[in-house]
């Protein structure tokens, strides 16, 4: 595996870029892939997201602590505000994540 560059030193400083195919992965890391890992930085910025592309196929993996589905104690009366919002945004968030994901081996006239 050879090493790349990105060619964004805050992303170039976090994440070891690496190809068996520098020709084929060099336009994708320092375009879309660098694009998307910036988005992500910004959206989900306690660790770094990781991902995999192979071939057709894309990882994408994104470190987080928090539980999205934890709601109160039974006890506790759920309020919409403080309890389900939150966690409907954060699906939106987690989904938006992945459809950029997706588009980033897209070809142009497919990543919209």
């Amino acid at each position: 595996m050879q090493e790349l560059s990105c060619g964004v030193p805050e992303l170039d400083a976090v994440y070891d870029f690496r190809t068996d195919n520098v020709e084929a992965a060099q336009p994708l890391v320092s375009g879309r892939l660098a694009q998307a890992l910036t988005w992500l930085s910004e959206t989900w910025p306690d660790d770094p997201a990781r991902v995999a592309l192979n071939g057709s196929d894309g990882f994408l993996l994104l470190p987080q602590t928090k539980d999205f589905f934890e709601l109160p104690d039974t006890s506790v009366p759920l309020d919409y505000a403080k309890h389900v919002a939150p966690m409907i945004s954060d699906m939106g968030a987690m989904l938006a994540t992945a459809a950029l994901v997706r588009k980033i081996g897209a070809k142009d006239e497919a990543a919209g």
